[in-house]
Protein backbone atom coordinates (compact mmCIF):
# COMPACT_ATOMS: atom_id res chain seq x y z
CA UNK A 1 0.00 0.00 0.00
CA UNK A 2 1.04 3.58 -0.52
CA UNK A 3 1.57 5.30 2.80
CA UNK A 4 1.09 8.94 3.68
CA UNK A 5 4.03 11.10 4.75
CA UNK A 6 3.10 14.39 3.15
CA UNK A 7 5.11 14.73 -0.10
CA UNK A 8 2.09 14.60 -2.34
CA UNK A 9 0.15 16.64 0.18
CA UNK A 10 2.69 19.37 -0.59
CA UNK A 11 1.94 18.84 -4.29
CA UNK A 12 -1.78 19.26 -3.60
CA UNK A 13 -1.20 22.36 -1.46
CA UNK A 14 0.98 23.75 -4.22
CA UNK A 15 -1.82 23.13 -6.73
CA UNK A 16 -4.36 24.80 -4.44
CA UNK A 17 -2.18 27.89 -4.25
CA UNK A 18 -1.89 27.85 -8.05
CA UNK A 19 -5.67 27.47 -8.43
CA UNK A 20 -6.08 24.07 -9.90
CA UNK A 21 -6.96 21.69 -7.08
CA UNK A 22 -9.35 18.84 -8.01
CA UNK A 23 -12.75 18.25 -6.43
CA UNK A 24 -14.12 14.89 -5.37
CA UNK A 25 -15.54 12.78 -8.20
CA UNK A 26 -19.27 13.25 -8.60
CA UNK A 27 -22.13 12.69 -10.97
CA UNK A 28 -22.44 15.20 -13.81
CA UNK A 29 -18.97 16.65 -13.24
CA UNK A 30 -16.50 16.79 -16.11
CA UNK A 31 -12.93 15.66 -15.47
CA UNK A 32 -9.60 16.35 -17.15
CA UNK A 33 -6.00 15.22 -16.82
CA UNK A 34 -4.08 17.49 -14.48
CA UNK A 35 -0.78 17.21 -16.38
CA UNK A 36 0.80 15.65 -19.47
CA UNK A 37 0.88 11.88 -19.03
CA UNK A 38 3.24 9.76 -21.13
CA UNK A 39 2.44 6.17 -22.09
CA UNK A 40 3.64 3.30 -24.23
CA UNK A 41 0.91 0.81 -23.48
CA UNK A 42 -2.55 2.18 -22.56
CA UNK A 43 -3.06 -0.79 -20.26
CA UNK A 44 0.12 -0.11 -18.34
CA UNK A 45 0.77 3.61 -17.92
CA UNK A 46 3.61 4.16 -15.44
CA UNK A 47 2.97 6.55 -12.56
CA UNK A 48 6.61 7.65 -12.72
CA UNK A 49 5.58 9.28 -16.02
CA UNK A 50 8.81 8.67 -18.00
CA UNK A 51 8.97 10.78 -21.15
CA UNK A 52 8.74 7.80 -23.50
CA UNK A 53 6.34 6.98 -26.33
CA UNK A 54 3.29 9.26 -26.62
CA UNK A 55 1.58 11.52 -24.15
CA UNK A 56 -1.95 12.46 -23.21
CA UNK A 57 -2.05 16.26 -22.89
CA UNK A 58 -2.98 18.15 -19.78
CA UNK A 59 -6.61 19.21 -19.88
CA UNK A 60 -7.84 16.35 -22.09
CA UNK A 61 -11.32 15.29 -20.99
CA UNK A 62 -11.68 11.92 -19.25
CA UNK A 63 -14.55 9.98 -17.72
CA UNK A 64 -15.36 6.58 -16.21
CA UNK A 65 -12.66 7.10 -13.57
CA UNK A 66 -12.07 3.97 -11.49
CA UNK A 67 -9.57 3.19 -8.74
CA UNK A 68 -8.25 -0.05 -7.26
CA UNK A 69 -6.16 -0.53 -4.14
CA UNK A 70 -4.22 -3.63 -3.17
CA UNK A 71 -0.65 -4.59 -3.85
CA UNK A 72 -0.38 -2.45 -7.01
CA UNK A 73 -2.85 0.44 -6.82
CA UNK A 74 -4.32 1.48 -10.17
CA UNK A 75 -6.30 4.37 -11.63
CA UNK A 76 -8.21 3.79 -14.85
CA UNK A 77 -10.09 6.28 -17.01
CA UNK A 78 -11.40 6.73 -20.53
CA UNK A 79 -10.14 9.56 -22.76
CA UNK A 80 -13.40 10.84 -24.22
CA UNK A 81 -12.19 11.98 -27.66
CA UNK A 82 -10.15 8.82 -28.23
CA UNK A 83 -12.79 6.52 -26.72
CA UNK A 84 -9.91 4.55 -25.22
CA UNK A 85 -9.32 3.40 -21.65
CA UNK A 86 -5.99 3.88 -19.90
CA UNK A 87 -4.77 2.22 -16.72
CA UNK A 88 -2.18 3.96 -14.55
CA UNK A 89 -0.11 1.60 -12.41
CA UNK A 90 1.05 3.41 -9.29
CA UNK A 91 4.67 2.31 -8.72
CA UNK A 92 5.06 2.31 -4.95
CA UNK A 93 8.86 2.19 -4.99
CA UNK A 94 8.95 5.60 -6.69
CA UNK A 95 6.26 7.16 -4.49
CA UNK A 96 7.05 6.03 -0.97
CA UNK A 97 5.12 8.08 1.53
CA UNK A 98 2.42 9.31 -0.89
CA UNK A 99 -1.29 8.83 -0.21
CA UNK A 100 -3.12 7.14 -3.04
CA UNK A 101 -5.95 9.72 -2.98
CA UNK A 102 -3.43 12.55 -3.23
CA UNK A 103 -1.90 10.97 -6.32
CA UNK A 104 -5.34 10.51 -7.89
CA UNK A 105 -6.39 14.09 -7.12
CA UNK A 106 -3.24 15.45 -8.73
CA UNK A 107 -3.85 13.36 -11.86
CA UNK A 108 -7.60 13.82 -12.31
CA UNK A 109 -8.76 17.45 -12.23
CA UNK A 110 -12.04 19.34 -12.71
CA UNK A 111 -10.50 22.21 -14.68
CA UNK A 112 -10.02 22.19 -18.45
CA UNK A 113 -6.86 23.31 -20.19
CA UNK A 114 -7.81 26.98 -20.32
CA UNK A 115 -8.52 26.94 -16.60
CA UNK A 116 -5.41 24.92 -15.76
CA UNK A 117 -3.17 27.36 -17.62
CA UNK A 118 -4.91 30.60 -16.59
CA UNK A 119 -2.30 33.26 -15.88
CA UNK A 120 0.61 31.43 -17.51
CA UNK A 121 2.61 33.03 -20.31
CA UNK A 122 2.14 32.09 -23.96
CA UNK A 123 5.65 30.60 -23.91
CA UNK A 124 4.73 28.35 -20.99
CA UNK A 125 1.44 27.28 -22.61
CA UNK A 126 3.16 26.47 -25.91
CA UNK A 127 5.74 24.32 -24.12
CA UNK A 128 3.08 22.53 -22.08
CA UNK A 129 1.23 21.69 -25.31
CA UNK A 130 4.48 20.48 -26.85
CA UNK A 131 5.38 18.38 -23.81
CA UNK A 132 8.56 20.37 -23.21
CA UNK A 133 10.30 22.28 -20.45
CA UNK A 134 12.39 25.29 -21.40
CA UNK A 135 14.24 27.97 -19.38
CA UNK A 136 12.00 30.59 -17.82
CA UNK A 137 9.08 28.31 -16.91
CA UNK A 138 7.51 28.42 -13.45
CA UNK A 139 7.03 25.43 -11.14
CA UNK A 140 3.33 25.45 -11.97
CA UNK A 141 4.07 25.25 -15.71
CA UNK A 142 6.58 22.42 -15.15
CA UNK A 143 3.97 20.48 -13.15
CA UNK A 144 1.59 20.72 -16.09
CA UNK A 145 4.24 19.87 -18.69
CA UNK A 146 5.95 16.97 -16.89
CA UNK A 147 3.73 16.13 -13.92
CA UNK A 148 4.90 15.86 -10.30
CA UNK A 149 8.57 14.88 -9.96
CA UNK A 150 9.59 11.44 -8.71
CA UNK A 151 9.39 11.57 -4.91
CA UNK A 152 12.17 9.07 -4.30
CA UNK A 153 14.55 11.49 -6.08
CA UNK A 154 12.77 14.75 -5.16
CA UNK A 155 11.55 14.43 -1.57
CA UNK A 156 10.65 18.15 -1.30
CA UNK A 157 8.48 19.97 -3.84
CA UNK A 158 10.13 23.27 -2.86
CA UNK A 159 13.55 21.92 -3.83
CA UNK A 160 15.52 23.76 -6.51
CA UNK A 161 15.99 20.50 -8.48
CA UNK A 162 13.24 18.14 -9.63
CA UNK A 163 14.05 14.67 -10.99
CA UNK A 164 12.38 13.27 -14.12
CA UNK A 165 13.01 10.71 -16.84
CA UNK A 166 13.42 11.84 -20.41
CA UNK A 167 12.20 10.35 -23.70
CA UNK A 168 15.69 10.62 -25.22
CA UNK A 169 17.49 8.63 -22.53
CA UNK A 170 16.44 6.15 -19.85
CA UNK A 171 18.51 7.91 -17.19
CA UNK A 172 16.99 10.54 -14.89
CA UNK A 173 17.63 14.23 -15.35
CA UNK A 174 16.92 17.30 -13.25
CA UNK A 175 14.91 20.45 -13.85
CA UNK A 176 16.72 23.29 -12.08
CA UNK A 177 14.95 26.37 -10.66
CA UNK A 178 16.49 29.72 -9.78
CA UNK A 179 15.72 31.86 -6.73
CA UNK A 180 12.61 33.23 -8.50
CA UNK A 181 11.20 29.75 -9.03
CA UNK A 182 11.88 29.70 -12.78
CA UNK A 183 13.73 27.03 -14.74
CA UNK A 184 17.22 28.15 -15.59
CA UNK A 185 20.40 27.04 -17.33
CA UNK A 186 21.97 24.06 -15.62
CA UNK A 187 25.02 22.65 -17.32
CA UNK A 188 23.77 21.78 -20.81
CA UNK A 189 23.34 23.85 -23.94
CA UNK A 190 19.56 24.09 -23.65
CA UNK A 191 19.92 24.98 -19.99
CA UNK A 192 16.97 22.94 -18.78
CA UNK A 193 18.06 19.34 -18.19
CA UNK A 194 20.98 17.61 -16.47
CA UNK A 195 21.42 13.82 -16.42
CA UNK A 196 22.02 12.69 -12.86
CA UNK A 197 22.21 8.92 -12.56
CA UNK A 198 22.04 5.41 -13.94
CA UNK A 199 18.50 4.34 -13.02
CA UNK A 200 17.28 2.38 -16.03
CA UNK A 201 13.71 1.95 -17.23
CA UNK A 202 12.86 -1.08 -19.36
CA UNK A 203 10.24 -0.08 -21.91
CA UNK A 204 8.47 -1.33 -25.01
CA UNK A 205 7.37 1.48 -27.31
CA UNK A 206 3.93 1.18 -28.88
CA UNK A 207 4.35 2.23 -32.54
CA UNK A 208 0.71 1.93 -33.59
CA UNK A 209 -1.11 5.27 -33.79
CA UNK A 210 -4.87 5.08 -33.86
CA UNK A 211 -5.51 8.09 -31.64
CA UNK A 212 -6.64 11.41 -33.14
CA UNK A 213 -5.00 14.77 -32.45
CA UNK A 214 -5.87 16.74 -29.35
CA UNK A 215 -7.31 20.22 -29.98
CA UNK A 216 -6.96 23.11 -27.56
CA UNK A 217 -8.75 26.39 -28.35
CA UNK A 218 -6.69 29.33 -27.11
CA UNK A 219 -8.68 32.23 -28.53
CA UNK A 220 -11.45 33.24 -28.19
CA UNK A 221 -11.48 32.03 -24.56
CA UNK A 222 -14.09 29.31 -24.23
CA UNK A 223 -15.51 28.70 -20.77
CA UNK A 224 -17.80 25.81 -20.02
CA UNK A 225 -21.45 26.70 -20.47
CA UNK A 226 -20.62 30.17 -21.80
CA UNK A 227 -20.91 31.55 -25.33
CA UNK A 228 -18.60 34.48 -26.13
CA UNK A 229 -20.43 37.58 -27.35
CA UNK A 230 -18.76 39.79 -29.95
CA UNK A 231 -19.70 42.89 -31.88
CA UNK A 232 -17.13 42.29 -34.62
CA UNK A 233 -18.15 40.82 -37.96
CA UNK A 234 -15.44 38.21 -37.82
CA UNK A 235 -13.36 36.36 -35.26
CA UNK A 236 -9.91 34.81 -35.50
CA UNK A 237 -9.91 31.34 -33.97
CA UNK A 238 -6.51 30.37 -32.59
CA UNK A 239 -5.47 27.12 -31.02
CA UNK A 240 -3.10 24.21 -31.02
CA UNK A 241 -3.46 20.67 -32.32
CA UNK A 242 -0.99 18.04 -31.13
CA UNK A 243 -0.41 14.45 -32.18
CA UNK A 244 2.62 12.15 -31.92
CA UNK A 245 2.39 11.34 -35.65
CA UNK A 246 2.12 14.97 -36.64
CA UNK A 247 -0.89 17.08 -37.60
CA UNK A 248 -1.83 16.87 -41.29
CA UNK A 249 -4.46 19.62 -41.39
CA UNK A 250 -6.85 21.69 -39.31
CA UNK A 251 -10.20 22.81 -40.68
CA UNK A 252 -12.29 25.56 -39.12
CA UNK A 253 -15.87 25.36 -40.38
CA UNK A 254 -14.56 23.20 -43.25
CA UNK A 255 -12.03 25.85 -44.34
CA UNK A 256 -8.34 24.99 -44.03
CA UNK A 257 -6.65 26.93 -41.24
CA UNK A 258 -3.13 28.34 -41.25
CA UNK A 259 -1.06 25.60 -39.60
CA UNK A 260 2.36 26.03 -38.03
CA UNK A 261 5.05 23.41 -37.50
CA UNK A 262 4.36 23.22 -33.77
CA UNK A 263 0.64 22.56 -34.32
CA UNK A 264 -0.46 26.13 -33.71
CA UNK A 265 -3.25 27.20 -36.05
CA UNK A 266 -5.45 30.18 -36.79
CA UNK A 267 -8.33 30.96 -39.09
CA UNK A 268 -10.68 33.87 -39.55
CA UNK A 269 -14.39 33.09 -39.37
CA UNK A 270 -17.06 35.50 -40.62
CA UNK A 271 -19.97 35.80 -38.23
CA UNK A 272 -23.67 36.18 -38.88
CA UNK A 273 -25.72 38.21 -36.43
CA UNK A 274 -26.85 35.82 -33.69
CA UNK A 275 -25.42 32.46 -32.69
CA UNK A 276 -22.64 30.93 -34.82
CA UNK A 277 -21.43 27.34 -34.49
CA UNK A 278 -17.66 27.01 -34.89
CA UNK A 279 -16.28 23.54 -35.57
CA UNK A 280 -12.55 22.85 -35.48
CA UNK A 281 -11.46 19.54 -37.00
CA UNK A 282 -7.89 18.22 -36.82
CA UNK A 283 -6.48 15.25 -38.73
CA UNK A 284 -3.10 13.60 -38.17
CA UNK A 285 -0.81 12.02 -40.75
CA UNK A 286 -2.39 8.61 -40.05
CA UNK A 287 -5.83 10.05 -41.01
CA UNK A 288 -7.11 9.95 -37.41
CA UNK A 289 -9.49 12.87 -36.88
CA UNK A 290 -11.26 14.63 -34.07
CA UNK A 291 -13.27 17.82 -33.81
CA UNK A 292 -14.38 20.37 -31.26
CA UNK A 293 -17.46 22.58 -31.57
CA UNK A 294 -18.36 25.74 -29.71
CA UNK A 295 -20.68 28.70 -30.21
CA UNK A 296 -20.04 32.44 -30.61
CA UNK A 297 -22.75 35.08 -30.56
CA UNK A 298 -22.43 38.15 -32.73
CA UNK A 299 -24.48 40.95 -31.25
CA UNK A 300 -26.58 43.13 -33.54
CA UNK A 301 -25.39 46.68 -34.02
CA UNK A 302 -27.72 49.38 -32.74
CA UNK A 303 -28.27 52.34 -35.02
CA UNK A 304 -25.50 51.34 -37.42
CA UNK A 305 -25.43 53.43 -40.63
CA UNK A 306 -26.43 51.58 -43.78
CA UNK A 307 -23.72 50.41 -46.17
CA UNK A 308 -24.31 51.20 -49.81
CA UNK A 309 -25.15 48.24 -52.04
CA UNK A 310 -26.17 48.11 -55.65
CA UNK A 311 -27.92 45.32 -57.51
CA UNK A 312 -25.36 43.43 -59.60
CA UNK A 313 -27.52 43.81 -62.69
CA UNK A 314 -27.60 47.61 -62.44
CA UNK A 315 -25.32 49.76 -64.57
CA UNK A 316 -24.26 53.36 -64.37
CA UNK A 317 -25.65 55.81 -66.86
CA UNK A 318 -22.23 57.41 -67.24
CA UNK A 319 -18.76 56.07 -68.04
CA UNK A 320 -16.19 55.37 -65.35
CA UNK A 321 -13.21 55.60 -67.67
CA UNK A 322 -10.09 53.47 -67.51
CA UNK A 323 -8.52 51.99 -64.41
CA UNK A 324 -4.78 52.59 -63.92
CA UNK A 325 -2.59 51.16 -61.19
CA UNK A 326 0.93 52.04 -60.06
CA UNK A 327 2.21 49.35 -57.68
CA UNK A 328 5.54 50.03 -55.97
CA UNK A 329 7.39 47.43 -53.90
CA UNK A 330 10.79 48.05 -52.31
CA UNK A 331 12.45 45.37 -50.22
CA UNK A 332 16.17 45.43 -51.20
CA UNK A 333 18.15 48.53 -50.26
CA UNK A 334 21.60 49.52 -51.51
CA UNK A 335 22.49 51.16 -48.20
CA UNK A 336 23.41 48.39 -45.75
CA UNK A 337 22.33 50.63 -42.87
CA UNK A 338 18.72 50.17 -44.07
CA UNK A 339 17.32 46.73 -43.29
CA UNK A 340 16.06 44.72 -46.23
CA UNK A 341 12.49 43.43 -46.15
CA UNK A 342 11.14 40.05 -47.23
CA UNK A 343 7.51 40.46 -48.28
CA UNK A 344 6.75 43.66 -50.28
CA UNK A 345 7.40 42.22 -53.75
CA UNK A 346 5.41 39.06 -53.05
CA UNK A 347 2.53 41.17 -51.70
CA UNK A 348 2.66 43.51 -54.69
CA UNK A 349 2.62 40.69 -57.23
CA UNK A 350 -0.38 39.14 -55.53
CA UNK A 351 -2.22 42.47 -55.54
CA UNK A 352 -1.45 43.03 -59.23
CA UNK A 353 -2.83 39.60 -60.08
CA UNK A 354 -6.06 40.28 -58.17
CA UNK A 355 -6.64 43.66 -59.84
CA UNK A 356 -6.14 42.25 -63.34
CA UNK A 357 -7.98 38.95 -62.94
CA UNK A 358 -10.90 40.03 -60.71
CA UNK A 359 -11.41 43.73 -61.46
CA UNK A 360 -11.50 46.05 -64.47
CA UNK A 361 -7.77 46.82 -64.58
CA UNK A 362 -6.33 45.98 -67.99
CA UNK A 363 -2.79 44.51 -67.92
CA UNK A 364 -1.32 47.32 -70.03
CA UNK A 365 -2.58 49.86 -67.48
CA UNK A 366 -1.05 48.17 -64.43
CA UNK A 367 2.57 49.09 -63.67
CA UNK A 368 4.56 47.07 -61.14
CA UNK A 369 7.87 48.55 -59.97
CA UNK A 370 10.08 46.12 -58.07
CA UNK A 371 12.89 47.73 -56.04
CA UNK A 372 12.74 51.01 -58.00
CA UNK A 373 14.99 53.98 -57.24
CA UNK A 374 13.66 57.48 -56.77
CA UNK A 375 13.98 58.40 -60.44
CA UNK A 376 11.95 55.41 -61.61
CA UNK A 377 9.13 56.25 -59.22
CA UNK A 378 9.09 59.93 -60.21
CA UNK A 379 9.17 59.10 -63.94
CA UNK A 380 6.11 56.86 -63.58
CA UNK A 381 4.20 59.54 -61.70
CA UNK A 382 5.12 61.94 -64.51
CA UNK A 383 3.87 59.52 -67.16
CA UNK A 384 0.57 59.03 -65.33
CA UNK A 385 0.08 62.78 -65.04
CA UNK A 386 0.13 62.95 -68.85
CA UNK A 387 -1.93 59.82 -69.48
CA UNK A 388 -4.75 59.79 -66.94
CA UNK A 389 -7.85 61.81 -67.84
CA UNK A 390 -10.61 63.33 -65.72
CA UNK A 391 -12.83 60.29 -66.43
CA UNK A 392 -10.20 57.75 -65.35
CA UNK A 393 -9.34 56.14 -62.02
CA UNK A 394 -5.91 55.73 -60.43
CA UNK A 395 -4.85 53.20 -57.79
CA UNK A 396 -1.42 53.77 -56.20
CA UNK A 397 0.14 51.20 -53.87
CA UNK A 398 3.44 51.46 -51.98
CA UNK A 399 5.07 48.77 -49.82
CA UNK A 400 8.50 49.40 -48.35
CA UNK A 401 10.24 51.39 -45.65
CA UNK A 402 8.79 54.67 -44.43
CA UNK A 403 10.15 57.32 -42.11
CA UNK A 404 8.59 60.10 -40.06
CA UNK A 405 10.71 63.16 -39.29
CA UNK A 406 9.32 64.68 -36.12
CA UNK A 407 11.36 67.87 -36.52
CA UNK A 408 10.02 68.63 -40.00
CA UNK A 409 6.63 66.99 -39.35
CA UNK A 410 7.07 65.15 -42.63
CA UNK A 411 6.77 61.53 -43.73
CA UNK A 412 8.87 59.86 -46.41
CA UNK A 413 8.95 56.79 -48.66
CA UNK A 414 12.39 55.18 -49.00
CA UNK A 415 13.16 53.95 -52.56
CA UNK A 416 15.85 51.34 -53.14
CA UNK A 417 18.64 53.93 -53.50
CA UNK A 418 17.75 55.78 -50.29
CA UNK A 419 20.62 56.61 -47.95
CA UNK A 420 20.06 56.56 -44.22
CA UNK A 421 22.10 59.71 -43.58
CA UNK A 422 20.68 61.99 -46.31
CA UNK A 423 17.19 62.70 -47.63
CA UNK A 424 18.25 63.51 -51.19
CA UNK A 425 16.81 60.25 -52.57
CA UNK A 426 13.84 60.00 -50.21
CA UNK A 427 10.32 60.82 -51.43
CA UNK A 428 8.36 63.09 -49.12
CA UNK A 429 4.64 62.81 -48.48
CA UNK A 430 4.28 66.36 -49.77
CA UNK A 431 5.77 65.30 -53.11
CA UNK A 432 3.35 62.37 -53.34
CA UNK A 433 0.44 64.64 -52.48
CA UNK A 434 1.56 67.12 -55.17
CA UNK A 435 1.39 64.39 -57.82
CA UNK A 436 -1.99 63.14 -56.57
CA UNK A 437 -3.26 66.71 -56.78
CA UNK A 438 -1.80 67.15 -60.26
CA UNK A 439 -3.01 63.91 -61.84
CA UNK A 440 -6.44 64.78 -63.22
CA UNK A 441 -8.25 61.54 -62.45
CA UNK A 442 -11.86 61.28 -61.38
CA UNK A 443 -10.93 59.01 -58.46
CA UNK A 444 -7.54 58.31 -56.92
CA UNK A 445 -6.93 55.80 -54.13
CA UNK A 446 -3.55 55.70 -52.44
CA UNK A 447 -2.69 52.61 -50.35
CA UNK A 448 0.53 52.74 -48.33
CA UNK A 449 1.89 49.79 -46.38
CA UNK A 450 4.89 51.33 -44.68
CA UNK A 451 6.05 52.55 -41.31
CA UNK A 452 4.63 55.97 -40.39
CA UNK A 453 2.39 55.92 -43.48
CA UNK A 454 -0.37 57.63 -41.52
CA UNK A 455 1.53 60.89 -42.00
CA UNK A 456 -0.12 61.24 -45.42
CA UNK A 457 -3.19 62.57 -43.59
CA UNK A 458 -2.71 66.18 -42.52
CA UNK A 459 -6.28 66.24 -41.24
CA UNK A 460 -8.74 63.47 -41.55
CA UNK A 461 -12.34 62.48 -41.03
CA UNK A 462 -12.23 58.71 -41.03
CA UNK A 463 -15.78 58.03 -42.17
CA UNK A 464 -18.79 59.99 -43.25
CA UNK A 465 -21.85 59.67 -41.05
CA UNK A 466 -23.77 57.72 -43.71
CA UNK A 467 -22.24 55.94 -46.67
CA UNK A 468 -24.02 57.34 -49.75
CA UNK A 469 -25.18 55.31 -52.70
CA UNK A 470 -22.55 54.01 -55.09
CA UNK A 471 -23.95 56.12 -57.94
CA UNK A 472 -23.38 59.22 -55.85
CA UNK A 473 -19.80 58.50 -54.85
CA UNK A 474 -18.94 57.55 -58.44
CA UNK A 475 -20.16 60.90 -59.68
CA UNK A 476 -18.04 63.21 -57.52
CA UNK A 477 -14.22 63.32 -57.61
CA UNK A 478 -12.32 61.72 -54.76
CA UNK A 479 -8.78 61.57 -53.39
CA UNK A 480 -8.75 58.86 -50.71
CA UNK A 481 -5.99 57.01 -48.89
CA UNK A 482 -5.62 53.82 -46.86
CA UNK A 483 -2.57 53.27 -44.71
CA UNK A 484 -1.41 50.26 -42.73
CA UNK A 485 -0.87 52.29 -39.58
CA UNK A 486 -0.54 55.70 -37.99
CA UNK A 487 2.75 57.34 -37.05
CA UNK A 488 4.18 54.03 -35.86
CA UNK A 489 6.24 51.16 -37.18
CA UNK A 490 4.51 48.26 -38.91
CA UNK A 491 5.76 44.65 -39.33
CA UNK A 492 7.53 43.35 -42.45
CA UNK A 493 4.97 40.59 -42.92
CA UNK A 494 1.91 42.68 -43.61
CA UNK A 495 -1.43 41.50 -42.26
CA UNK A 496 -2.75 44.76 -43.75
CA UNK A 497 -2.03 43.67 -47.33
CA UNK A 498 -3.00 40.09 -46.54
CA UNK A 499 -6.51 40.98 -45.37
CA UNK A 500 -7.06 43.71 -47.97
CA UNK A 501 -6.15 41.26 -50.75
CA UNK A 502 -8.32 38.56 -49.22
CA UNK A 503 -11.34 40.86 -49.08
CA UNK A 504 -10.81 41.87 -52.71
CA UNK A 505 -10.67 38.22 -53.70
CA UNK A 506 -13.69 37.21 -51.60
CA UNK A 507 -15.86 40.14 -52.66
CA UNK A 508 -18.83 39.15 -54.81
CA UNK A 509 -20.46 42.56 -55.25
CA UNK A 510 -20.24 44.18 -58.66
CA UNK A 511 -19.31 47.57 -57.20
CA UNK A 512 -17.13 47.91 -54.11
CA UNK A 513 -16.22 51.33 -52.71
CA UNK A 514 -12.84 51.81 -51.07
CA UNK A 515 -14.55 52.81 -47.82
CA UNK A 516 -16.56 49.61 -47.74
CA UNK A 517 -13.43 47.60 -48.57
CA UNK A 518 -11.59 49.24 -45.66
CA UNK A 519 -14.43 48.60 -43.21
CA UNK A 520 -14.45 44.92 -44.19
CA UNK A 521 -10.84 44.24 -43.13
CA UNK A 522 -9.92 46.93 -40.58
CA UNK A 523 -10.85 44.88 -37.49
CA UNK A 524 -9.06 41.80 -38.84
CA UNK A 525 -5.82 43.82 -39.14
CA UNK A 526 -6.14 45.23 -35.62
CA UNK A 527 -6.90 41.82 -34.11
CA UNK A 528 -4.11 39.95 -35.92
CA UNK A 529 -1.28 42.46 -36.05
CA UNK A 530 1.63 41.41 -33.78
CA UNK A 531 2.11 45.08 -32.83
CA UNK A 532 -1.60 46.01 -32.74
CA UNK A 533 -1.33 48.38 -35.69
CA UNK A 534 -4.42 50.46 -36.46
CA UNK A 535 -5.01 51.03 -40.20
CA UNK A 536 -6.32 54.40 -41.34
CA UNK A 537 -8.71 55.60 -44.06
CA UNK A 538 -9.73 59.08 -45.14
CA UNK A 539 -9.50 61.86 -47.67
CA UNK A 540 -6.26 63.50 -48.71
CA UNK A 541 -6.90 67.16 -48.04
CA UNK A 542 -6.38 69.98 -50.54
CA UNK A 543 -6.17 67.56 -53.46
CA UNK A 544 -9.61 68.02 -55.00
CA UNK A 545 -11.71 65.53 -53.03
CA UNK A 546 -15.43 66.40 -53.42
CA UNK A 547 -16.96 63.60 -51.40
CA UNK A 548 -16.83 60.78 -53.94
CA UNK A 549 -15.06 57.45 -53.58
CA UNK A 550 -12.92 55.07 -55.59
CA UNK A 551 -15.00 52.12 -56.87
CA UNK A 552 -13.62 48.68 -57.65
CA UNK A 553 -15.69 47.08 -60.43
CA UNK A 554 -15.66 43.29 -60.43
CA UNK A 555 -15.40 41.51 -63.77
Amino acid sequence: MIKSTGFFQLIIVFMIILAYQNNALGQGQKYYLGYNLWYQNPDKVLSLNPKLGKYLPAGVEVDQVRTRGGGTPMISFRVVKMDRRFIVHVQSKYHKGIKFDDFKNALIQTKNFQELTAGLSRMEIDNILAGKVQPGMSRRAVLLAYGPPAQHRTPNINATKWAYWTKSTSRPFEIVFDSNGLTTTAGQEDGSMVETGDDHLDTEVDTEDTSPPVIVILDPPIARGMKPKLKEKSVVVRGKATDPSGVFEVLVNNVEANLQADGGFWAEVFLAVGENQITVKATDTRTNSTQQTFAIIREAEVGAPPIATVDKSSTFSFGLGKYYALIIAVQDYADRAINNLEHPIKDARMLKSILISDYTFEPQNVILLENPDRTAIMNNFEDLSKKVTKNDNLFVFYAGHGFWDERFQQGYWLPSNANKDTRTQWISNSTIVDYIRGIQSNHTLLVADACFSGGIFQTRKAFSDITPAVEHVAKYPSRKAMTSGTLKEVPDRSVFVEYMSKRLQDNREKYLTSEKLFISFKDAVINNSPIHQIPQFGEIRQCGDEGGDFIFIRR
